[in-house]
């Protein structure tokens, strides 16, 4: 039998129409609305309704006191704090801990603690056995156990911090409390305990016939007052739900208050029997692969539910609830959710924490706080092109500080990224967000569930201009977004029809044919979570507060409660092993299968992967790309472009790469940065050996000359300097970029160390830009080009001039050998070789844009072998770049080929490393 409905039953059978003189007290709002429909069933005709209320609302309402919301409380508790503590922290300290001594506070109030005995900070531990009498000799030895430790001065820091801690936390408590008694209003716990300490709070329920108290468990002693205060006045009442399906298993932990409770408390009547067998339900277990999957599997169960309130869905685990609600069946027509929609799982809260988080510094706003905001889907739907425009010039410009100035175009931006300093008023500041609320509300693009958390956002804004003190900005952003992680929308509509979506405490006393549940994982359900507080766990068994195992034995009676009375029930759990969030079952679970063999079967619901058979992406030479091409035939005085070596390396590579990188002129984003990444690590030194060798061009270079450059840091320092500010945005070189600073420094030195060997020599140019143009047919010639690192000419052991092509290379190269004939020729344009030298490939193309000077020596600086005197090159002559111009000729030609398409390559490990991966795999 339902346990809702056999006391209603009961207590209509016995009062009839004089049951409105009678109080329930039950455990949540929900379990007051079932049987309250339970009774409406019963009557045939209209009916008085008794009073129906929870055991809070009751408390409230006798202890003549008002119950502060958490954000007044935070602010008094704070007040008594600063009154205490002469070196008080800042509010924003204040904030991190603060809360935990408002449920520190509570905890000891509902379970009616002595505070001064407590926070007392015991100097000798024979106080116990005078002070403690009280006590259980287990409680005596576990508070003993306690201060022994921190008296012998194990760990000397840890023990002088919670002294420190300690020895204000009574006087805290005391002031405090004096303060909000004085208001006339306190905390849920000391609500509590008023009424539990002073019976002649409890007269008003004197003139009902009974109060009756419906489907508790865990009881605070507060509470256990109470309700013993009123058996004493004859008429109180008690009906508990512990018919379990392994309700005679002496060791399961939901049981653990039970006979207590049964004992203290008993039923006068039997509208409801503990020890009626129940039969088992049809049990399954689900694994599935990831969260979203469960979501899906829950949606595809309730489209077997037969009807309405029978059935109901459990969310241990809130973040389900949105992929959950797109999961719903069309044949669902009525939907009841009873948990509300947590504000920290929208788009939203991403939004107004990106917001909270804006600083206004001298130089203006730092990048990685802009960014997030200006990428936001919110600020998209409201701004469009205008947010992606100031992204693409942020990157392209490398801006790491960000004036307003930026945004005074868009009204919308321009109101986000207005500055406000930390000396501003918090009035500004909360000023400025309904602001934004009202422009993100007007847009068509926000869904009407973000409308409805703007509205709440709104009233929480205006709610604190109402109560808060003169605090800082920064107090009060930070104070906002506390209070906007906890906030809830929510749902409306008719609580008592349609499926029911709801959390674990509202599922308290309800039973259910169908039933779903999902996250059965552990550390989910139950829920491992150690509390914030500032009482060990020593002390909270000494003083009989509730600890991890009471949070224990709570889940369990939750979830043999949920599952007992239903005739279908389906366990739902994640399996996915990856990352630290690795799944494990429920110990539920375990528990059915193995102690209880109460599974009727098991399933694994995955995904079936199947790697999809990859087609060549082809891109057909058409008459837009062909004109394209034609750019390059072009000379650069008339416009033109040209063919590098790097451009021909990349078409051997993967001619689809060449189409996006130079005919398309797609460009990879990046984001801003103050720090260099590997690939401008060579731009920077290239800057850098470019600005000292310029002076010697057309000159000749003497060792003295050089010797003397090595030694000129501040010049060095001055070049990289210059480099940060232009290209990075960076006037500060410190951290990373002072160690790359050093490293570019060392590289230098060992190369201009290099070339006082070899001087004199004469400097023809650095970085200078050669062209030249190949004819590949009678109707079609080329401009190619490169940027030579540097040319010079050096005097051999015989008196000639040997003339030469340096090359700086600051990566490493794992092609040794600089040997040059016909066949190394040709591998070079080996398509399918992993590892060509595109290095060799670089200098023969540089000495074919300067064959009229031939001979050339060509020689790649690598810098980490010059750092340990070692290079290499090689003699190029005509006979040797016959071959290679040849086949330079044949490739071009195919890249005009409008019957050849260009199409990607299919070596996975080229694509691996390839920046449009993304576009074409």
């Amino acid at each position: 039998m339902r346990f809702l409905h056999s006391i209603a039953k009961g207590f209509y059978s016995l009062y009839g129409g004089d049951i409105a003189e009678l109080l329930f007290v039950m455990p949540n709002r929900r379990s007051a609305l079932f049987f309250t429909k339970e009774l409406s069933s019963l009557s045939k005709g209209p009916l008085f309704s008794p009073k129906i209320t929870t055991f809070k609302e009751l408390v409230v309402d006798l202890s003549q006191y008002r119950e502060c919301d958490w954000v007044e409380l935070l602010l008094k508790l704070y007040d008594s704090y600063c009154q205490i503590v002469e070196s008080a922290q800042s509010f924003d300290l204040f904030l991190e801990w603060g809360e935990t001594i408002l449920s520190d506070f509570d905890q000891v109030d509902s379970y009616l603690v002595e505070p001064a005995q407590l926070f007392s900070n015991i100097k000798e531990l024979n106080e116990i056995e005078s002070d403690f009498s009280f006590l259980s000799t287990e409680q005596r030895e576990a508070i003993a156990s306690f201060w022994g430790t921190i008296l012998r001065g194990e760990g000397e820091g840890p023990k002088e911090n919670f002294i420190a801690i300690w020895s204000v936390l009574l006087p805290i408590y005391r002031n405090f409390n004096s303060r909000l008694k004085e208001e006339k209003c306190g905390y849920s716990g000391a609500l509590f305990k008023r009424v539990a300490t002073e019976p002649s709070l409890l007269d008003p329920l004197k003139r009902y016939k009974e109060v009756i108290f419906v489907g508790f468990n865990m009881l605070s002693y507060s509470e256990k007052r109470i309700m013993k205060e009123l058996t004493k006045m004859g008429v109180a009442d008690f009906y508990w739900d512990y018919n379990f399906i392994n309700s005679d298993d002496p060791l399961n932990i939901a049981f653990r208050f039970r006979d207590e409770n049964l004992s203290n408390f008993p039923s006068k009547r039997a509208f409801f029997s503990n020890s009626t067998p129940v039969e088992p339900p049809l049990i399954e277990i689900i694994e599935t692969v990831s969260q979203v999957m469960q979501a899906k599997v829950a949606g595809e169960l309730l489209k077997k539910f037969e009807g309405d309130e029978r059935g109901a869905v459990i969310l241990p685990d809130e973040s389900l609830l949105d992929p959950l609600l797109s999961a719903i069946p069309a044949n669902i027509e009525s939907l009841n959710i009873t948990m509300g929609y947590p504000f920290r799982v929208t788009s939203l809260a991403s939004f107004f924490t990106s917001l909270l988080e804006l600083e206004w510094g001298e130089k203006g706003f730092y990048y990685k706080r802009v960014l997030p905001l200006l990428n936001h889907p919110i600020t998209r739907s409201v701004v469009g092109d205008g947010a992606r425009k100031s992204v693409n010039q942020i990157r392209r410009e490398n801006m790491i500080f960000i004036s307003h100035s930026l945004f005074k175009e868009e009204p919308f931006l321009s109101l986000i990224f207005t500055p406000l300093s930390p000396q501003d008023s918090y009035k500004e500041l909360s000023t400025r967000i309904i602001s934004i609320v009202e422009e993100i509300s007007t847009s068509e693009k926000v869904s009407k569930m973000d409308k409805e958390f703007l509205l709440f956002v709104v009233r929480l804004i205006e709610r604190l201009e109402g109560i808060l003190p003169p605090i800082s900005l920064p107090s009060f952003a930070k104070l906002l977004r506390s209070l906007l992680w906890r906030l809830s929308v929510p749902f409306s509509g008719e609580p008592l029809q349609g499926v029911q979506i709801m959390g674990l405490l509202e599922s308290r006393t309800l039973d259910f044919e169908e039933i779903v549940i999902c996250s059965l994982n552990e550390g989910i359900f139950p829920k491992i979570s150690i509390a914030d507080s500032f009482i060990p766990y020593n002390l909270r068994v000494g003083f009989a507060l509730p600890t991890r195992e009471e949070s224990d034995s709570l889940y369990t009676y939750l979830f043999y409660s949920i599952i007992s009375r239903s005739k279908r029930v389906s366990l739902l759990y994640d399996s996915s092993s990856e990352g630290i969030g690795a799944a494990e079952a429920s110990r539920f679970i375990f528990q059915l299968k193995y102690l209880y063999k109460m599974v009727g079967s098991e399933k694994s619901i995955g995904y079936k992967i199947e790697l999809p058979k990859r087609e060549r992406v082809s891109i057909a030479k058409g008459k837009e790309v062909m004109e394209k091409l034609q750019n390059f035939t072009y000379p650069k005085k008339e416009g033109g472009r040209s063919l590098s070596a790097s451009a021909l390396n990349s078409y051997i590579d993967c001619p689809l790469k060449f189409y996006f990188t130079y005919i398309e002129a797609i460009k990879e984003e990046e984001e801003p940065s103050e720090e260099i990444a590997a690939n401008l690590f060579g731009t920077l030194f290239h800057y850098v050996i470019e600005q000292l060798y310029r002076p010697f061009i057309g000159k000749e270079v003497k060792k003295e000359q050089l010797s003397m450059l090595s030694k000129e840091r501040s010049k060095m320092e001055f070049y990289i300097g210059e480099w940060f500010r232009k290209e990075r945005g960076v006037t500060n070189i410190e951290g990373y970029n002072f160690l790359i600073q050093e490293l570019i420094i060392k590289y230098l030195q060992f190369v201009i160390e290099w070339d006082s060997r070899l001087a004199p020599f004469r400097l023809i140019s650095s970085e200078g830009r050669v062209e030249s143009r190949v004819k590949i047919d009678n109707s079609l010639t080329v401009s190619i080009m490169g940027i030579v690192d540097r040319r010079d000419e050096l005097v051999g052991p015989n008196r000639e001039v040997l003339k030469r092509v340096v090359d700086y290379k600051t990566g490493g190269s794992e092609n040794r050998n600089y040997r040059v004939d016909n066949e190394i020729i040709e591998a070079l344009f080996d398509s399918e070789k992993s590892r060509r030298n595109s290095e060799l490939f670089q200098l023969l193309f540089y000495a074919l844009l300067l064959k009229e000077e031939l001979p050339l020596w060509v020689e790649p600086y690598f810098l980490r072998e010059i750092a340990i005197g070692e290079s290499r090159g090689v003699m190029i002559d005509s006979s040797m770049l016959a071959y290679f111009e040849e086949l330079v000729i044949e490739l071009i030609g195919e890249i005009y080929n409008p019957q050849l398409n260009f199409e990607a390559t299919l070596d996975r490990e080229r694509c691996n490393r390839c920046n449009y991966r993304s576009i074409c795999i």
